[in-house]
């Protein structure tokens, strides 16, 4: 749906009209955002505007660095003064945006979202915060206010967030919203929100689907499967998959023919992180593993792959945990670079196994995954050595 507005602004209500579904109420907080617990469904909308002239504006200005882009996720309330959101909705006035009272969102919530969108932007050059000052400290061009919120309706309307996209580089500190009382106070919907509309800033549209001959099946991309395995793209409609990814498919404004390749875009204003792991099955260049405790890695595209050495010959157990966004493999190689064994779960999305001998061990992307689609799955995981 579109709303016409003055010179290039366009609205289109988004994001939750495309698919609605009834989930039975749970009411326990998940601890991670694979498997959450659903509240309820959701019939809402999000709403994006485009001022298209001002960002083409922007994107020729853009500063050449590698200075990372600071998301700030103001859960504390913030006045809203001299932005667009003032000149189309409150007639130039300015407005509060209440903050959120912990008995609305629990700070163990509150730790969640910035911890699970983190994840989302975890291959880019972005940092994730809740510091205001860390934002002041950002140039104006490199970073975004997401004002988490509620009780707005009365300005904005029952949605779910508003974005303007591409607005993280016009410096004026527009912010997106996210609102909290549409999103059933639920952190996994408030994260998947929050990454959809700070999506929208990065320049992103909707990523939809379509059936021939170019007509409209899901102005919000549903995802495929369910269960563990179950994917969603960030940028259609997640809340209800185990795996959520920035996604390369059609979008809604470019119709059938023209693929929206998201990691693109936001690499383009956020540069893909320097692989933190090598890819060599040489011992010397390898990370290795200790005899017991925990590595850390992020797969920072779909076809990365991070190897570690097991440099003893004791069992060890070695569980490799999933951040969230991606489908996990681990694969064994001798000391001659030959494979010997792989571990896949078919029906999960993590690795448990006992490993003895002096081994290469591989972290990559599933090859067995049935539903996200080839070259989406990124992200950070969890490599843990224990006793067997």
């Amino acid at each position: 749906m579109k709303k016409v507005l003055p010179a290039t602004i366009v609205a289109i209500a988004c994001f939750f009209t495309a698919c609605k579904k009834t989930i039975d109420v749970d009411e326990t907080a998940p601890t991670s955002k694979q498997n959450p617990s659903i509240p309820q469904r959701l019939e809402l909308k999000c709403v994006i505007k485009q001022d298209a002239a001002k960002s083409a504006l922007a994107r020729r200005n853009q500063p050449n660095t590698n200075e990372p882009v600071v998301l700030l996720l103001d859960f504390n309330g913030h006045q809203v003064s001299n932005t667009v959101w003032n000149t189309y909705y409150t007639g130039g006035n300015s407005f509060y945006a209440p903050g959120i009272s912990q008995d609305l969102l629990s700070e163990a919530a509150r730790n969640n979202i910035v911890k699970w969108v983190s994840e989302d932007f975890s291959a880019f050059g972005v940092r994730v915060t809740r510091n205001e000052r860390d934002y002041q400290n950002a140039s104006p061009t490199r970073r975004m206010r997401c004002i988490i919120t509620h009780n707005l309706g009365h300005i904005f309307g029952a949605y779910g967030g508003f974005a303007y996209i591409s607005s993280l580089i016009w410096g004026d500190d527009t912010p997106c919203f996210v609102y909290i009382d549409y999103l059933a106070y639920h952190d996994k919907y408030i994260t998947d929100a929050t990454s959809h509309e700070l999506g929208h800033t990065f320049g992103l549209f909707h990523q939809s689907t379509f059936l021939s001959p170019c007509e409209v099946q899901h102005a919000y991309n549903p995802g495929l499967g369910f269960g563990n395995l179950g994917w969603g793209p960030i940028m259609g409609l997640a809340y209800y998959s185990n795996l959520s990814t920035w996604h390369d498919g059609p979008a809604d404004v470019g119709g059938c023919s023209v693929n929206q390749k998201d990691v693109d875009i936001i690499k383009n204003i956020a540069p893909i992180k320097t692989d933190d792991h090598t890819d060599g099955l040489v011992q010397h260049l390898t990370d290795e593993l200790p005899g017991r405790g925990v590595k850390n890695g992020i797969l920072e595209h779909a076809f990365d792959k991070d190897v570690f050495y097991k440099g003893y010959n004791q069992s060890k157990r070695i569980i490799l945990t999933s951040n969230g966004n991606s489908d996990l493999r681990l694969e064994v190689y001798n000391q001659s670079g030959q494979l010997v064994s792989a571990y896949d779960d078919l029906n999960g999305t993590n690795v448990d196994a006992v490993i003895s001998g002096k081994r290469f061990l591989k972290v990559k992307i599933s090859n067995s995954q049935p539903y996200v689609p080839v070259g989406d799955g990124f992200g950070g995981y969890t490599l843990r050595v224990t006793e067997p």
